[in-house]
């Protein structure tokens, strides 16, 4: 972004939950950390680069696919195919009508 940057003694805080550098009532320091969070769970990264009074970068790298172990009961991406609806269900949903 073009803001006004990043303080050097606020960049070690920029992921804490709640952290936020705004006036009371104005935001609650969690956009950050929630972001952070959930690029983690993916398996990716997120890097800051700021320069006071020029703005700042975010860089989020994400893997092409996952890495999932097959033994994790909890993976995601195996949840959403076990309960993945067949494609002719989905089709057919889509064109029911509603009876009058």
């Amino acid at each position: 972004d073009t803001g006004s940057g990043i303080l050097p003694q606020h960049r070690q805080h920029l992921f804490d939950p709640f952290f936020t550098t705004k006036e009371v009532g104005k935001g609650t320091g969690l956009g950050l950390s929630v972001s952070y969070g959930i690029i983690k769970s993916h398996g990716g990264n997120i890097e800051v680069d700021s320069t006071v009074g020029q703005g700042s970068t975010f860089r989020i790298q994400l893997p092409i696919s996952p890495s999932a172990d097959p033994a994790r009961s909890d993976d995601p991406i195996r949840s959403l195919e076990s309960t993945a609806m067949p494609a002719a269900a989905v089709a057919g949903a889509s064109s029911m009508k509603d009876p009058e």
